[in-house]
Formats: structure tokens, C-alpha cells, sequence
């Protein structure tokens, strides 16, 4: 009984410091009390490894550790299992996820980046994307939906169930771990989540939102659209980004690639490189051909919907529907005044159109 206090007081003290001999010592303690636990081995070598990339002392132990456990160096050449998810339908990205890539899966900080865009701009595919690339990088990798989440506290619950595929378990002994957390901007209080990142885990957050969550230390990486193609290069169009995942998802529609491709380019300009709406529009072509869509578009862009499809991705319109939901009620109205101004106004554009001067106080 006392040797189960006394593990539990070091696992409580290991969560609690951020003292890196303090938390070496503590490690090694829980090592000796039980070495074959790998937990325990796992959790000393990811300690061996901090002190070792700060300069301090720590091969020769790490070595030994490792003799005795060799399933950890199997480990770091990437025993842990990919997760599967879609592979098509990725087109560009390639700064951002080289970018995330950086920052999540390095040796540095940050802990906390937020993803943030509008809806249907890519988030969680980006985020998927970025996760089937972990296991190459030595992370464990772990997906959370969150979109029917609105509290903290539940946020938090459904993240260290998927954390311990829902037995329960101590943060400090995870291995590191590249966690998504999906769809955070309807949660009003989101500070539970923090102690998922505190000094001394090896939990690292990939957070997606339409607004920065506010997390201490949050950086934050803005998504979005997928580049347009030039309009005066046809060569290069069937190489756009977004012009790749038009034809793609229409030819999931219709069984063959469509044609011509002048009009897809238009539809991809006319869209912006929405991916949502790109994907909704191609879903249309089993009702009508490519230039009939490209043609209707400016009558019912905001109606494109999708069978197959629920919530709020079913249609544009519901999309931006959820954004709007988010926001207060005077934001809601100075965005609709907005909406009839051509241009960018400038701060004393906007004091005469709207009848509080205040300004400050509506998040535009």
C-alpha cells in the first residue's frame, strides 16, 4: 500500500513540475519500482531524451535503458500505427502543412496551434492529413471531434477517453502525442482544455476553429482558400489546387472527368477556392453538365448542397448559417450593414453607417 502511495504521490509531483532534474529523478524512482512497466521504461527514455537535447547528461543511461527495453528503439523507427484516413481529395497545402508540420511535430515548441478559418475552408482535412503523417515523426497521433461539444469540462473528458481509449490513465506517463482537437469555436469556455499541454507533457494540440481559442501560449496558423487558377495560363490550370479538386470530386459524380475545362476554371474563380463549395458544386454535375453550372452559379451558389452529407457541410448556406450562430446579435446586425458597402470602409466608413460609435466592442 505504501509503494502504491508513494508512486502516485511521484506521478502527482511529475504532473505538477516543470523542474527538468527534479522530474529526471522522479522518473528514474518510478523506473526502479517497477523496470519492467513500459509505461514507466517509455516515459524515463522520452525524459533521457529532454535532458539530452538540452545539453545536459543522459546517453549512457538512455543506452542502458534501452538495451534492457529494445522495443523502444523499435518505437522511434515508427511502431506506432498510422491512422487511416482519406487519402484523396488533398490538393495543395503545402506551405501550411510543411508550416504545422514544423511547429507540432519538432523539438520545439509550441504545444497549442490553433487552425483557424472559416467553415469549409479544410480544417479537419488538413488537420487528418497532417496526423497520417505523424507516426514518421515518432508521434502517436489522435483525432477528436468536438463539433456537438459546447462546454470545456466535456471537451476535455472526450479528449483523455481518446487519450486512454476510455480507461482512464495519468497524463504525464503518455508518450508524445499529436492530439486534433476538431471544431472548438462553439465552445464557450474552452480553459479545461489547457491542462492538456501543461509543463512536463508530452501532448501536443492541434486545435481547429473559426476563432482563436485562447489557450496560454496558442499560436495560431490562418488557413485559406486553395489558390485560383491564372486566368491567362491554361497550361497551368489543370495543375491549381483547387481547379485538381473540382475535376476529382466531379468525376466521382459523374464517372469521368468532365469537360471543358474553361468552365471548371470559371466555377473554381467564381467559388473563390472554397473547398466546400467546390465539392458542393461537383456534386451538382449528376443533374446538369459543366457549363449549365457554371452558367446558374450566381442564382444558387448559396443553395449547392449535397446528398450524403449532414449538419452544417450539407450546403453552403448552413454553413455560413453555423458561423453566424456564433456570433452576437449587434455583430450579426453590423455584418448585414456591411454586407451593402462596396469595398473596405475605413473606421469612419463604418461610424457612419452604424449608430454605435463604439466600434470596439463588436468583434469585426
Amino acid at each position: 500500500a505504501w509503494a502504491e502511495r508513494r508512486a502516485a504521490e511521484l506521478r502527482r509531483r511529475l504532473a505538477e513540475s516543470d523542474d527538468p532534474e527534479g522530474r529526471l529523478a522522479r522518473r528514474e524512482e518510478l523506473f526502479r519500482r517497477d523496470p519492467d512497466d513500459r509505461d514507466n521504461a517509455r516515459a524515463l527514455d522520452r525524459e533521457y531524451r529532454r535532458v539530452i537535447r538540452a545539453g545536459g547528461p543522459g546517453r549512457e543511461a538512455r543506452r542502458r535503458l534501452r538495451a534492457r527495453h529494445p522495443w523502444l528503439v523499435s518505437e522511434d523507427a515508427g511502431g506506432v500505427a498510422p491512422l487511416h484516413g482519406p487519402t484523396d481529395g488533398f490538393h495543395g497545402r503545402v506551405e501550411e502543412t510543411e508550416r504545422l508540420a514544423e511547429a507540432l511535430l519538432g523539438d520545439d515548441e509550441p504545444v497549442w496551434t490553433t487552425l483557424r478559418a472559416p467553415g469549409g475552408t479544410g480544417k479537419t482535412r488538413l488537420a487528418r492529413e497532417l496526423l497520417r503523417r505523424a507516426p514518421g515523426a515518432e508521434v502517436r497521433p489522435v483525432f477528436v471531434p468536438l463539433s456537438d461539444v459546447v462546454d470545456g469540462a466535456s471537451a476535455r473528458a472526450r479528449a483523455e477517453a481518446a487519450l486512454f481509449a476510455g480507461a482512464g490513465g495519468d497524463l504525464a506517463l503518455l508518450p508524445p502525442t499529436l492530439l486534433v482537437l476538431d471544431n472548438l469555436e462553439q465552445i464557450a469556455d474552452p480553459s479545461p482544455l489547457a491542462g492538456l499541454v501543461a509543463p512536463g507533457l508530452s501532448v501536443r494540440v492541434l486545435a481547429t476553429s473559426q476563432a482563436i481559442v485562447g489557450i496560454p501560449g496558442e499560436t495560431v496558423v490562418d488557413l485559406g482558400t486553395l489558390p485560383l487558377p491564372e486566368p491567362g495560363d491554361p497550361e497551368g490550370w489543370a495543375a491549381s489546387p483547387s481547379v485538381r479538386l473540382f475535376l476529382e470530386r466531379a468525376a466521382q459524380t459523374t464517372g469521368e472527368p468532365p469537360s471543358p475545362i474553361e468552365a471548371a476554371v470559371a466555377i473554381c474563380r467564381r467559388l473563390d477556392g472554397q473547398p466546400l463549395a467546390l465539392e458542393l458544386a461537383a456534386a451538382t454535375l449528376d443533374l446538369m453538365d459543366l457549363p449549365t453550372l457554371s452558367k446558374g452559379l450566381d442564382g444558387f451558389a448559396a443553395d449547392l448542397r449535397a446528398r450524403g452529407r449532414s449538419g452544417r457541410h450539407r450546403s453552403l448556406r448552413g454553413s455560413v448559417e453555423w458561423s453566424l450562430s456564433l456570433i452576437p446579435e449587434a455583430a450579426r446586425d453590423a455584418l448585414a450593414i456591411l454586407a451593402e458597402v462596396d469595398g473596405a470602409p475605413d473606421r469612419a466608413g463604418l461610424a457612419a453607417l452604424w449608430d454605435d460609435p463604439d466600434l470596439a466592442v463588436l468583434p469585426l
